[in-house]
């Protein structure tokens, strides 16, 4: 019964984390503007802090714009073991400082049932 209800708190812990995590994203995205890049590649590298830093992930580096003299851009978004991009395929991202980040990061899976805001109960009043 007590280790039921310490996994339902750390469930729960887990939920309004992800859901503070989309929120901010999509206020922070909401101040953005969203730039066209078009993918090409993967590339190996290392997460520079937290629980995974001595893993290799495989990143998505894109260019921006149409010229393929471009620099290639390192792409940020919420998933980086699945490879969902296809080579040459455009998609639409945004700068977040210096971090340019994929515009629907939270779109997709399971982050696209959580709400976009604290007060999700409430109807919009706009």
């Amino acid at each position: 019964m007590v280790s039921l209800l310490i996994l339902s708190v750390i469930g729960l812990g887990i939920v309004i984390y992800l859901m503070d995590k989309k929120i901010e994203f999509i206020k922070e995205r909401k101040k953005s503007k969203r730039i066209k890049a078009r993918f090409v590649r993967y590339h190996k590298g290392k997460i520079e802090r937290g629980l995974y830093k001595d893993l290799d992930f495989e990143f998505p580096y894109v260019r921006i714009g149409n010229d393929d003299e471009s620099a290639l851009c390192k792409l940020n978004f919420g998933s980086q073991i699945a490879k969902i991009f296809k080579t040459g395929e455009e998609i639409d991202a945004f700068w977040s400082g210096n971090d340019l980040m994929y515009w629907n990061t939270y779109d997709r899976g399971l982050y696209k049932y959580l709400p976009e805001k604290w007060n999700f109960w409430q109807k919009d009043l706009l």
